[in-house]
């Protein structure tokens, strides 16, 4: 905007030069024009600035090297000459930040959470040399995430992780049940009526709860942004296949806020671990083994491109 109040205030010193010079009255009349063409610039343009709208949606989340772009667009119903908004983004994997242009696509060429903050949107008049800010400061989200990459060999499982049966604490219902002689303390509710008139013994139904030996899945949220690809992408994988056996784990992670702990048990347990990971700052130093933890069965996560696992 100052190179345009620059290059008003060099062509009314020119007309005023020649107003001086040639005092004629095509001298006077653009002395006159260009005198008045800022106002008249500004009350053509004040219907639009007043009433301007912007609306700006982005994409919730995203697979990993797709083209994802802004949809950044103004609501007017009067002609509007100029408007600019400044994107600023912060990528928490990597903690980069730069200032993204509407028009660009999005980069998509690394795991991670994009922050997006909508500041400073402005409009201007005709002439381009008075503005008004029209909207609020808005924040928005993309998350970025990796495509699923199975590790080059399968962790074993053996024969370390089971599932035995316990009492269920606090009882309740289960289809899983025992039966057992009544202890002072038990609730009246379990107790098998019939079965305990057949025996002349009071029988309790005890539910009963399946127990799996603790599995953790380990990973160290830093090393280079294709690393952290590979990382990301083999935890999807890994996490998918262990749910496919219908086996429930933990992930363990260091990240830059510390020791990261996610109980998985189903999808949307792995999918709120993943968004959680992505949204992390990435750990500077140390490795998660420093903080072990006993498990029956534990894998290490590596992101190395030839990676045996």
């Amino acid at each position: 905007m100052v190179r345009r109040w620059i290059s008003y205030l060099a062509a009314w010193s020119g007309c005023l030069i020649f107003y001086y010079l040639y005092r004629e009255w095509l001298s006077c009349f653009l002395l006159v024009a260009v005198s008045c063409l800022p106002p008249v610039s500004l009350l053509l343009s004040l219907p639009a600035m007043l009433t301007a709208r912007m609306e700006i949606s982005v994409p919730e989340s995203c697979s990993v090297g797709e083209d994802v772009r802004m949809d950044c667009r103004l609501h007017c119903r009067f002609p509007v000459a100029l408007w600019r908004v400044k994107l600023p983004v912060q990528h928490t994997l990597s903690g980069r930040t730069w200032v993204q242009k509407a028009t660009d696509p999005l980069p998509t060429d690394h795991c991670g959470v994009l922050r997006i903050r909508v500041q400073k949107p402005r409009i201007y008049d005709f002439l381009g040399l008075v503005r008004l800010s029209f909207g609020k400061e808005q924040h928005f989200s993309t998350a970025i995430r990796p495509a699923a990459l199975k590790p080059a060999q399968l962790p074993e499982l053996g024969n370390r992780v089971s599932v035995s049966w316990r009492p269920r604490r606090g009882g309740g219902f289960s289809e899983n049940h025992e039966m057992r002689l009544y202890r002072p303390g038990d609730s009246l509710q379990h107790i098998h009526w019939k079965l305990s008139a057949k025996t002349g013994k009071l029988i309790l139904r005890e539910a009963m709860e399946a127990h799996q030996s603790r599995m953790l899945l380990l990973l160290d949220l830093s090393g280079q942004a294709e690393e952290l690809n590979r990382k990301l992408g083999r935890l999807l994988w890994l996490g998918d296949h262990l749910l496919e056996k219908d086996l429930k784990f933990e992930v363990r992670a260091l990240t830059g806020k510390g020791i990261d702990t996610y109980k998985v048990a189903d999808a949307d347990d792995l999918d709120a671990c993943l968004l959680a990971l992505l949204d992390s700052p990435q750990a500077k130093n140390g490795s998660v083994l420093q903080h072990a933890a006993d498990a029956a069965w534990w894998y290490l996560i590596g992101g190395d491109a030839d990676e045996e696992a």
